[in-house]
């Protein structure tokens, strides 16, 4: 049952706002500690949406996080979606790292010119956890100029606990498979495919050439077990899906990619 009293999220954290635009919280009495629904008000209409689907956190721009804000985002707090991404980016092309402080990790990620529309559909998806804006960064190699967009997020809590589930030693590896079943939902899968997926020979290549053999074999146990995808290890650790499971694969991730990335599953 619904508490009967509509609240206007004021916390910056938390709250979104434009200038035709207000949002409130309805707190039910039968959900989780922290679990709302979102109550979205444009112009003369209302929509209800989960909290923490995109578009329902916000973003802190230039806002300094209390150590209770950044206490808060422990992982079994995180917006199931948002966690979904960011374990996709993890298997992908972002690293996680431990900052200067040594208490907590941020996560950075970094795209070239070409992947802009991805890089930027991204950025807004992680923009609740980042203090600013990306960056556009130019660097000279071999002669040759190249550009590229980065942005990292505020050092959290959760990050931390991803880094120490996904990294030995300074080297990216892959958790507990039982963990690792969990944490690749389809929201993940789709990141990772936007990251490091290839269409070759009318299936799908991952790039996994950084994870040893066993972390391989992992990652396969998973696909065909959780989302029935038949695949193979080939030369160098990399994962293929056969074509066979490229239909069952496009109806467990298109809802969650960027059609700028459809490509990647030969649309």
């Amino acid at each position: 049952m619904l508490i009967k009293l509509l609240l206007l999220i004021s916390d910056p954290v938390l709250s979104v706002g434009t200038a035709n635009e207000s949002v409130y919280a309805i707190f039910s009495l039968s959900e989780p500690e922290g679990m709302a629904v979102i109550v979205k008000e444009v112009g003369e209409s209302m929509a209800l949406v989960v909290w923490g689907e995109p578009g329902t956190l916000g973003t802190s721009f230039g806002i300094r996080w209390s150590a209770a804000e950044r206490a808060a985002w422990v992982i079994d707090r995180v917006p199931p979606y948002l966690l979904g991404v960011i374990i996709g980016l993890i298997l992908s092309d972002c690293h996680i790292r431990i900052t200067h402080s040594g208490v907590n990790a941020c996560l950075e990620f970094t795209q070239s010119m070409s992947h802009f529309p991805y890089f930027y559909m991204v950025f807004w998806l992680c923009a609740p956890l980042c203090q600013g804006m990306f960056k556009f960064i130019t660097r000279l190699r071999k002669g040759t100029v190249g550009y590229s967009f980065k942005f990292h997020t505020r050092a959290l809590p959760f990050l931390t606990e991803l880094h120490t589930l996904f990294y030995v030693n300074g080297i990216k590896v892959i958790p507990d498979v039982l963990i690792m079943y969990y944490l690749l939902t389809p929201i993940a899968l789709a990141h990772w495919i936007q990251g490091d997926g290839a269409w070759l020979s009318s299936g799908l290549l991952f790039c996994t050439d950084s994870f040893t053999q066993a972390d391989c074999l992992k990652l396969m146990d998973i696909l065909r077990i959780k989302f029935d995808l038949e695949c193979t290890l080939r030369k160098g650790n990399r994962i293929y899906i056969k074509t066979e499971s490229m239909p069952r694969l496009r109806s467990i991730v298109l809802p969650y990619m960027d059609s700028f990335m459809h490509y990647k599953l030969g649309l």
